[in-house]
């Protein structure tokens, strides 16, 4: 089957020839392709030279909260752009599900005042996946995202987040689960170029038996970012000792006048947890499927209850922890 996009809700879908005519359009296209630069098998392509894609208008008037379905045979390099007009308000789940080799770049702007929750979810069994998301969040304006990789073989992730607006917030989580023979790379970079910005990055990790996955996770607060606030940290559950995980998070500061902190933690399942859990008649599959859960747990609740994108996503992360520990078990 053919890639195809199947997008419901409150949204305006324009030609992706129209985003080009974009004011920030090459700021985007920088920050793309600043951002791939680690991935030199990526080769030289711009975004105003890719055909495939779809460009999407959040507008102000009322909020929105499309659900998009991205699935099929993947057509080798696509774009996807998201705009949020001035004060607009919009939550948007985006799925992934495409089988064979691709990659998605992915840009995001929020002008002045506007609010975007965005999920975005990647499956497909047996491709080599690569995101690479770049974001511009203007004055006053909030950004919410969570990512999250389930099932490809392999993986590369990149995203560049730009808080460019004065007192703009962001907020950046992951919920990711690495599988048997499922190498995930993984890449972040945000900066505060503006004063009194507030960020938030929390990425949770779970990597089961024959999985592998590499992070570096980097904030920089530049000279310009007076009062900026921001906090990073990356945790990862490793469920067997054939897991590997390498978490890097950094810290640029070139402003006295912040608020600054990172950190990292690699952590195994609780036996004595797990030893509860069985007392109480669970079988090895619940106790598991119970503790990778209340792992990730933490990292959803914090992104926030109650939307309907938070809602299917929460539901595609839990479908597919089952599925992999019940795999894993019966192998």
């Amino acid at each position: 089957m053919k890639m195809q996009l199947e997008c419901s809700g409150k949204v305006r879908h324009l030609p992706l020839s129209e985003a080009v005519m974009l004011p920030k359009f090459a700021e985007i296209e920088k920050l793309v392709l600043e951002a791939r630069a680690p991935f030199e098998s990526w080769g030289g392509l711009r975004l105003s030279g890719l055909k495939n894609g779809s460009f999407f208008v959040l507008d102000g008037e009322e909020e929105s909260h499309p659900e998009m379905v991205l699935s099929g045979e993947a057509d080798g390099n696509f774009l996807t752009i998201i705009l949020a007009k001035r004060g607009s308000r919009s939550s948007i789940f985006f799925k992934t599900a495409l089988s064979g080799d691709y990659s998605h770049f992915f840009a995001v702007v929020l002008e002045g005042e506007s609010a975007l929750d965005l999920c975005l979810v990647q499956k497909g069994a047996g491709s080599h996946s690569r995101l690479a998301l770049a974001a511009l969040v203007g004055k006053k304006a909030s950004l919410k995202l969570l990512s999250s990789n389930l099932g490809n073989q392999d993986g590369e992730a990149i995203f560049s987040i730009a808080q460019e607006g004065e007192g703009s917030r962001c907020e950046h989580y992951e919920a990711t689960l690495s599988t048997e023979k499922n190498r995930l790379l993984k890449r972040s970079r945000h900066a505060h170029l503006s004063p009194k910005t507030y960020s938030r990055s929390l990425f949770s990790y779970v990597v089961l038996e024959g999985g592998s996955i590499d992070v570096e996770g980097s904030v920089a607060i530049e000279n310009e970012a007076e009062g900026a606030d921001t906090h990073l940290l990356a945790k990862s559950l490793l469920v067997s000792k054939k897991s590997f995980c390498r978490l890097v998070p950094r810290l640029f500061v070139h402003n006295h006048n912040v608020t600054a902190g990172h950190g990292s933690a690699i952590t195994q399942p609780d036996e004595e947890e797990a030893f509860y859990l069985s007392s109480r008649g669970l079988t090895e599959l619940e106790s598991q499927q119970m503790l990778v859960s209340g792992f990730l747990e933490e990292v959803l609740k914090k992104f926030g209850e109650g939307s309907r994108a938070s809602e299917l996503a929460r539901r595609e992360i839990f479908k597919e922890v089952g599925l992999a520990l019940r795999g894993g078990l019966d192998a």
